[in-house]
């Protein structure tokens, strides 16, 4: 009876033994990180600035895309990028070195979008326009960590653009066209908080950014109004922005930003900074058409979440921006605009983002006493 009485505990023992060692594999196995694979991402959509009421057309700014993107989570991995836009089409590839430095190398060409088509109060100036083409190729090299919890990006890069002029202007009697030449660029970029999100709705805390830059051009022959022509060898561009979304309580966010801060050190229309920021990833109102060479803008408003989920939202804004606009003619003019509106934003999961922007702005055109903007966004993500 003793014997088995022993070999009973015996196997409680051994059972209770097997068990923990069994509980804390399966533990083991929940704890241990899932490996993301190489995936293939496909993005196709199309955004628009509509001035309603203008002369240049209700769809002038249409610009459909389709982005290809070939993503590897992997450390030292190769990952690809390429969108094509109609004007604008890029290649990317990127190359992770480790958790916090990548390398990455681009080839960016652009068709009749470096050029100058004049508008201003209302008239086209075709005396002045000319289309150039350019193809630029541009390495970086960026590193990423974490300050106090915040995501910190510092990029360095160096690039090469040819600027060919594809067509000249109307009028050569009162206008000397640009010749081809070549642009030279060293640029760096720091970069706090999340990366730019695809719609606004999932934007919130605190991004900034700022951006230098110094250019140099080769082999570019005064050029410009008969009288007034202008040869620019090298030139500095610096801008700064933020943006900061903070929740008020929920469904309310209070949103505000600066999203152009920006000083051109010697302009032309060729080099001068198009509507009001130089890469700050966010777009201005009501200066589409123009060029600067200095200028702040900013808006305040709040984000109001329709529910729960975050599947749509509505957020009414002001907005202002003061610039230094330059002519096709070589005058310069400074200006203000200020106006109000209303974006509303939705989604479908995580595959359709939809955004819409209405505006109403007065102050920089002599020929409007109101100016109505409407800006759209709609991108399918696979």
């Amino acid at each position: 009876m003793r014997v088995f009485k022993i070999f009973l505990i015996g196997i409680l023992f051994l059972s209770s033994v097997i068990f923990d060692a069994s509980a804390q594999t399966k533990r083991s196995k929940k704890r241990k990180p899932v490996q993301k694979l190489p995936r293939h991402e496909w993005v196709a959509g199309t955004t628009g600035d509509i001035y309603l009421m203008d002369s240049p057309g209700i769809f002038s700014y249409v610009r459909p895309f389709v982005q290809y993107r070939y993503v590897n989570p992997k450390l030292r991995s190769w990952n690809y990028e390429v969108v094509t836009a109609y004007v604008h089409n890029r290649f990317v590839a990127n190359y992770h070195l480790n958790q916090q430095w990548k390398l990455s190398g681009r080839f960016i060409a652009e068709f009749s979008n470096d050029g100058d088509s004049p508008f201003r109060d209302g008239v086209k100036y075709e005396q002045y326009k000319f289309r150039v083409d350019s193809y630029r190729v541009l390495g970086a090299a960026e590193w990423n960590s974490k300050i106090w919890k915040t995501p910190v990006s510092f990029e360095a890069s160096v690039g090469h653009k040819y600027l060919q002029v594809a067509k000249k202007a109307n009028q050569p009697t009162f206008f000397i066209d640009p010749n081809d030449f070549v642009e030279s660029s060293l640029g760096l970029r720091f970069e706090t908080g999340h990366n730019f999100p695809p719609t606004e709705l999932a934007e919130i805390g605190l991004r900034t950014a700022v951006n230098f830059a110094y250019l140099n051009r080769f082999h570019l022959d005064a050029w410009g109004p008969a009288g007034k022509t202008k040869a620019i060898r090298n030139y500095g561009k610096a801008s700064a922005g933020y943006k900061w979304a903070a929740v008020i309580w929920l469904p309310f966010v209070f949103v505000t930003g600066l999203q152009g801060s920006t000083l051109l050190g010697d302009g032309d229309r060729l080099n001068a900074i198009r509507g009001t920021n130089f890469l700050q990833k966010d777009e201005s109102l009501f200066t589409g058409w123009i060029r600067t060479t200095r200028a702040v803008a900013g808006d305040i408003g709040v984000r109001i979440y329709f529910e729960r989920k975050g599947l749509i939202a509505f957020r009414p804004f002001g907005y202002w921006a003061v610039y230094r606009e330059i002519f096709a003619d070589g005058t310069e003019r400074n200006d203000l605009i200020q106006g109000a509106g209303f974006k509303l934003m939705g989604r479908v999961k995580r595959w359709m983002f939809m955004d819409l922007t209405y505006a109403i702005g007065k102050g920089n055109r002599d020929d409007l006493s109101l100016i109505q903007e409407l800006k759209y966004t709609l991108v399918a993500r696979f």
